[in-house]
């Protein structure tokens, strides 16, 4: 009786002693929180352009130690929809440390994204029928989903699309911060859309319309170009601490 009454004490205090970390990204258009639908923003090459669709999945989430290790979370992955709208993940059962930054990926790994779809059951994050973002075409995911409307001047508004896909585009993001997991806490992340469509290089939708036709709605059978990760670079991210 005495050794289960151990063993009972030992299983609270292993789970008393485990904290969760909420990370909560805001995508934001020029430090602005982003609206979607409204073409009011400008990218660096002179187009107003709106945001009907921000839509991206998330995996690989690691916390780094302050003697350096990283606790992996291999099992976590994020489906992230601004028009949901999901903006948040949280990492649970973290050792009670002190840690020193957070990494993580936009896009499943190889093996994920060349994985059956069947097996990711309906409400997972990776279901297609749930986030949309899977090539049913070809196979493999989409990382990360980027649409809406543009137009020169006076023109009449086209639409867009700006997707990151394919195993070599798989982006990793990395986020030094001080964090007491002592308790249960939360960081805010403003994740800056001007900054991704006008880096590294301004990005104009109306060449990308005259160089695929695909963009045109055009049909064509080909299949297209794969994406250029030059095209779509790491979005620059700004981390406010905001600990519970």
């Amino acid at each position: 009786m005495k050794a289960l009454a151990s063993i009972l004490l030992a299983a609270l205090a292993t789970h008393a002693a485990a904290s969760s970390l909420e990370i909560i990204i805001e995508p934001v258009f020029q430090g602005e929180p982003l609206r979607l639908d409204s073409l009011r923003y400008q990218n660096a090459a002179g187009e107003t352009l709106s945001v009907t669709r921000l839509s991206y999945l998330l995996s690989g989430f690691a916390v780094e130690r302050d003697d350096g290790k990283w606790l992996e979370l291999p099992a976590t992955v994020a489906w992230m929809d601004s028009a949901s709208p999901r903006n948040s993940v949280r990492l649970e059962n973290l050792p009670e440390k002190n840690y020193r930054s957070i990494r993580f990926h936009i896009g499943p790994d190889a093996v994920t994204n060349a994985a059956d779809v069947a097996r990711f059951p309906a409400g997972h994050p990776l279901n297609p029928s749930l986030n949309g973002l899977h090539w049913s075409w070809q196979g493999g995911f989409i990382f990360m989903a980027v649409e809406g409307l543009f137009r020169n001047g006076t023109s009449e508004p086209r639409g867009y699309a700006h997707p990151l896909a394919r195993d070599p585009n798989r982006t990793r993001i990395s986020l030094n911060t001080p964090l007491d997991l002592t308790h249960d806490a939360a960081v805010i992340v403003h994740s800056d859309l001007a900054n991704l469509l006008n880096a590294p290089r301004p990005l104009s939708f109306e060449k990308r319309r005259h160089r695929h036709p695909l963009a045109r709605g055009r049909s064509h059978r080909r299949r297209p170009r794969r994406q250029s990760s030059r095209l779509l670079p790491r979005p620059p991210l700004r981390l406010l601490r905001s600990d519970r």
